[in-house]
């Protein structure tokens, strides 16, 4: 379970092309060096650079990463620039600005080992996106329970570089990059070639845990959340977190995802009533999920190589907030939709 959605940045670049899902498991059979290009058939494309620090115009340090992905056959490509204050998937706050793009936005040329991420004018007054990628070496693997021939991936490893300037239209955070000096983004590139043999969003069993997952409220008509997540075997961190969603006005297709992340107390559970406090500046209030009424789940699960079993229980009950607010830099104060409602939270244990 996830108890925020975020888009995952990796330690190094990666292009993609994939037969479907959002991004490419981990994990397969086998690798074999490779120096001749994939014969299997292959669909979507996936760039992502690696996190850089930045400096914004107004002296703010920030975190950048670009995404772009395509498919063979699309009328149109898109990017994500992605801007936080902290590590991507971490603590800290986190804006992704998402932007649609001809087809020819994204392009990879597995005869030449060329592609490219280009917004051209497509962003308007939030400035331009230009970058290129030049492969270096490559590799083949099998994709689990694929489908012959068509199973086989393709990694190949290159460099990224290019003129990224961003405006976030916001007094926090200001403007990052220069539209006339160029970025390099430090490490390898990986691009994959997924064949369509190979599973949408396929993978191996999920990892064994012990943890805490709480959600607010569902409230129809808003795109505010407020999640938390907390493990309780291991190295034990707490986190919350409060989430939105903005369809941008300008320009046509783009929009925003708002995310803010800071440690928390871990929730204390009893029975079926879960109580959450927070500590800090960051985001501050409490809330309670009582009475709550639970639903068992199990399924297998990996731990060190061995297959277990995750025991679920998911629990939904009467949600209580008070003064609950996540005070991001580039929105200012948010607060939950509603104080009241149908809060969950779920205990995974093995």
């Amino acid at each position: 379970m996830q108890a925020w959605r975020i888009v995952t940045i990796g330690s190094a670049v990666t292009i993609a092309l994939l037969s479907g899902g959002t991004g490419v498991a981990s994990g397969g059979e086998s690798h074999a060096p490779s120096s001749h290009t994939a014969k299997h058939q292959t669909g979507r494309l996936y760039l992502n650079s690696t996190t850089i620090k930045v400096r914004s115009s107004n002296g703010t340090r920030l975190r950048l990463a670009i995404n772009g992905s395509g498919q063979k056959g699309a009328t149109s490509s898109d990017l994500n620039v992605t801007l936080s204050s902290g590590p991507a998937q971490g603590l800290g706050e986190t804006h992704i600005w998402q932007f649609q793009l001809p087809k020819s936005g994204v392009v990879y040329s597995s005869k030449t080992g060329r592609g490219h991420l280009a917004s051209k004018k497509k962003l308007r007054a939030f400035g331009t996106v230009s970058l290129a990628f030049k492969k270096g070496s490559q590799h083949t693997s099998k994709c689990v329970d694929g489908t012959a021939p068509n199973n086989v991936n393709t990694d190949v490893t290159g460099r990224l570089s290019g003129k990224v300037f961003f405006n976030t239209k916001s007094h926090g955070w200001g403007s990052v990059g220069s539209r006339k000096h160029p970025i390099h983004f430090p490490g390898h590139s990986h691009l994959t070639m997924s064949g369509t043999g190979c599973p949408a969003g396929y993978g191996s069993a999920a990892s064994c845990s012990k943890e805490i997952y709480w959600d607010s409220p569902y409230v129809p008509g808003s795109t505010v959340t407020f999640s938390g997540r907390a493990s309780t075997s291991g190295k034990k961190q707490s986190t919350i977190s409060a989430s939105d969603y903005l369809q941008l006005p300008k320009p046509v297709g783009a929009s925003r995802d708002d995310f803010l992340v800071t440690k928390a107390p871990t929730p204390t559970r009893h029975g079926g009533t879960l109580h959450i406090k927070t500590s800090g500046k960051v985001i501050t209030g409490s809330a309670t999920i009582a009475n709550a009424t639970s639903q068992p789940d199990n399924y297998k699960c990996k731990l060190g190589g061995k297959t277990k079993h995750e025991k679920t229980k998911y629990y939904s009950g009467a949600w209580t907030s008070t003064d609950l607010t996540a005070h991001f830099r580039v929105l200012g104060d948010v607060t939950p939709p509603s104080t009241t409602g149908t809060g969950s939270f779920s205990v995974e244990t093995y």
